[in-house]
């Protein structure tokens, strides 16, 4: 079986407030499912020495709270780890 990635990219210019629906937005244009049988979910952000996430090269971590709370509301139980 072949699987296929997929990629988009939205901008957020309203940065951390925009950042729910640019999440939802990047999801539809890839058309994106939510599978209904799905109970467990690993994040792995950017988490690198000790740069703040301004450099780009650690994950923000309101993005990451925000994908955490697209991902609560699209699945009523469900674990969510990071890793």
């Amino acid at each position: 079986m072949v699987s296929m990635s997929y990629v988009s990219f939205v901008k957020n210019k309203e940065r951390r407030e925009g950042f729910i629906q640019s999440i939802n937005k990047s999801l539809d244009l890839i058309d994106y499912s939510f599978k209904k049988d799905v109970n467990r979910v690993v994040i792995k952000p950017n988490l690198c020495y000790y740069w703040d996430y301004s450099t780009g090269q650690t994950t923000d971590p309101y993005f990451t709270g925000a994908l955490i709370n697209v991902l609560r509301s699209k699945y009523l139980v469900i674990l969510i780890s990071l890793l």
